[in-house]
């Protein structure tokens, strides 16, 4: 029999929910900056584009996809690209690495 007490995994569970709710803030929050952005900026975009020499069809949609490529350098990375989730580690109740025997 071992000393150890058993592990719940609730602990991995709650941090999966914490993730999860970080995502879909940084989500919302980049969906929301594209809205803004696209109001405000919409009318500005649009009057720069004829003089630009872009046609009446590509001058609406030209904004559009401006605030579009804004958004997508906005928005969060993958979580893939986050170092400790492709360890598998969070840094969560781990010393410090100098302190690491």
């Amino acid at each position: 029999m071992t000393d150890r007490p058993a592990q719940h995994p609730r602990p991995t569970r709650d941090r999966d929910r914490a993730d999860l709710a970080i995502d879909a803030a940084s989500w919302l929050g980049t969906l929301a900056i594209f809205i803004y952005g696209a109001a405000l900026s919409y009318d500005v975009l649009h009057a720069i584009a004829p003089a630009c020499g872009l046609d009446s069809v590509l001058a609406r949609l030209w904004p559009l996809g401006f605030e579009t490529f804004m958004a997508v350098a906005a928005s969060p990375p993958p979580p893939s690209a986050h170092p400790a989730r492709r360890s598998g580690r969070h840094g969560l109740g781990q010393r410090p690495i100098a302190s690491r025997a």
